[in-house]
């Protein structure tokens, strides 16, 4: 939560609620997706479960 409200909420003055929905919306999938993560060697979460999922079948 400290990285949603640091690298998004903080940034932005939403005027709306559906203006922040969308925001937030968008940053959880460039979070989950696209961004890097050092504790998963660099990798999305996305590809990391990728990566494990092929591991354990």
């Amino acid at each position: 939560m400290g990285t949603l409200k640091l690298e998004c909420v903080w940034q932005h003055r939403f005027e709306t609620y559906d203006e922040a929905k969308a925001t937030i919306t968008a940053w959880v999938r460039h979070y989950n997706e696209s961004r890097p993560h050092s504790s998963l060697g660099y990798v999305p979460p996305s590809v990391w479960r990728e990566r494990q999922a092929k591991i354990t079948a």
